[in-house]
């Protein structure tokens, strides 16, 4: 297992979304799906699955944004991909 694959498994994803105004979805404890406001429509249908290994978003209001968990980060923090995966390996 690479580093960034330990590195996407410890994430907190729980508190990324909370960060960004999002919730947890199921009310399984062991599913990881959040709800978050899309950046580029601005409804709340954007859904992120951050179950390891397959970490994916869409937004079902827009379907323009989608893509897995580095890019979602760096769409909600507005950086390019080195930052991200700065902002994921150190939390």
């Amino acid at each position: 297992m690479s580093q960034l694959d330990r590195a996407l498994r410890a994430f907190d994803a729980r508190a990324f979304a909370e960060r960004h105004g999002g919730h947890k979805e199921s009310s399984n404890k062991n599913s990881h799906e959040y709800l978050l406001v899309c950046p580029e429509c601005g409804s709340d249908r954007l859904r992120w699955r951050h179950n390891y290994p397959k970490m994916a978003f869409v937004c079902w209001g827009c379907r323009k944004v989608t893509g897995d968990t580095i890019r979602l980060v760096q769409i909600f923090e507005r950086t390019d991909l080195e930052g991200a995966l700065g902002y994921i390996v150190d939390g």
